[in-house]
């Protein structure tokens, strides 16, 4: 118990550091200094940055998942489910940006951050919220919104694809509105899920 209120301590100092300097500012030695110990002491919690780093990500995929479920639980119908559960993405990056900023620095970067053993530990917590959402998919099938297909397979493309949209954000001051990310986030959506839709299907209004 000692010993996990002392990782959560821990974990709350590195996230203050990424809030206030972004995740390029986060070093074991800035760390220890935040946490007033001793660098060598942190190393009895986290056997490297990359564990430090896997376990900031893991608390932003919890967090994630909360959010998603909160957001879902006041949606019936099932295809406005799905609609709502892709838009969360992008929801949880306005209200939560050091977390978003968190997850998506690494996923952005080409190089390979982590050793297979803590990826491993942040995909088991991210793997639940595809499922979910997968789920979601699923059940759209089931109720004749959708075509039936390989929900894993769809969840992760439209997760893949509006990540992607999202960083067209910094050119939305330079656009008109209808140009927005925003606006591009609902036609890759409406797109997907028209082409796994019934043929001649009339797809409901988004609700992002």
């Amino acid at each position: 118990m000692r010993r996990a209120r002392k990782i959560a301590e821990l974990l709350d100092a590195a996230m203050a550091i990424v809030e206030r300097d972004g995740v390029d500012a986060l070093t074991m030695p800035r760390l220890a200094e935040a946490a007033d110990v001793a660098v060598g002491g942190l190393y009895r919690y986290f056997d490297s940055k990359d564990a430090l780093m896997a376990g900031l990500q893991v608390r932003a995929a919890e967090d994630l998942g909360a959010f998603l479920d909160e957001r879902i639980a006041a949606v019936e119908e099932p295809i406005g489910r799905v609609r709502v559960a892709f838009g969360t993405w992008a929801a949880w990056a306005d209200r939560s940006p050091a977390l978003y900023r968190l997850v998506d620095a690494s996923l952005s970067d080409p190089r390979v951050l982590l050793t297979d053993a803590d990826a491993r530990k942040v995909d088991e917590s991210v793997r639940p919220i595809l499922r979910r959402c997968a789920d979601l998919l699923d059940a759209a099938a089931a109720s004749g919104h959708l075509l039936p297909g390989d929900a894993e397979v769809r969840a992760l493309a439209v997760w893949a694809a509006l990540r992607g949209v999202r960083h067209l954000r910094k050119r939305d001051r330079l656009l008109p509105e209808p140009l927005h990310s925003a606006r591009i986030g609902e036609v890759v959506l409406e797109g997907l899920l028209a082409g796994w839709g019934p043929a001649g299907g009339a797809m409901a209004a988004p609700t992002l």
